[in-house]
Parts: structure tokens; C-alpha cells; sequence
């Protein structure tokens, strides 16, 4: 009676710790796929932020050096230099990248319509 009550408890321990591995798993997957989402859908605007704040940058520092606010021209011009690098780098990211390819179909549609 014994042997059979603490079979009975393996068997059931057993069962739990089944059902535990099944849904660690399905929650596993479920956190992948939704990280996944979340990567894909960052990878569409990451360019396009950085390709803009690259702009930004490059508007504030010409707007800076214009205004007679005191600095060496050197510093200004690599600063000016390393802005426009920063905003050529991503701008050909962008066009190069599937998202970038996207943007341009979806300009060419709504340029199209009009």
C-alpha cells in the first residue's frame, strides 16, 4: 500500500512538473516572438531618428557658427564636418536598408495618388 501511494505521487509530481515545462515554453516562445515584434518595429524608425537628429545636429551647429557666437573655426568646422559625415552615414543606411526601400515605395504610391 505504501509503494503504491508513493508510485501515485511520483506519477502525479511527474504530471506537474509536464505541465510546468509545457507552459515555460509556450511563455518562452511568447516573449520571443514578442521581442522580435519589438526589435522589427524599432528597426523601421531607427534610421529615420537618427538620420533626423543628424540634421538636427548639423542645423544647430551651422545656425551656432553663423550667429558670431565664439569658437575656434576649427572645432566648428570638424564639428559642422562630423555632422554632415553623421547624416550622410545615415542616410545611406536608411536607403539601403529594407525599411529605406519601403519609405520609397510608399512615396512613390502617395506621389501617384496625388
Amino acid at each position: 500500500m505504501n509503494e503504491s501511494s508513493i508510485g501515485e505521487q511520483i506519477a502525479a509530481l511527474e504530471k506537474r512538473l509536464e505541465l510546468k515545462r509545457k507552459q515555460t515554453l509556450a511563455h518562452v516562445h511568447e516573449v520571443r516572438d514578442d521581442v522580435e515584434a519589438g526589435v522589427k518595429k524599432a528597426a523601421r524608425w531607427v534610421p529615420l531618428v537618427s538620420a533626423a537628429a543628424a540634421l538636427v545636429a548639423a542645423g544647430l551647429l551651422i545656425a551656432r557658427r553663423r550667429s558670431g557666437s565664439p569658437s575656434r573655426s576649427s572645432d566648428a568646422g570638424r564639428g559642422v564636418a562630423a555632422a554632415l559625415a553623421s547624416a550622410v552615414g545615415a542616410a545611406v543606411s536608411l536607403a539601403v536598408s529594407p525599411q529605406g526601400a519601403a519609405l520609397a515605395r510608399a512615396f512613390d504610391e502617395w506621389r501617384r495618388a496625388r
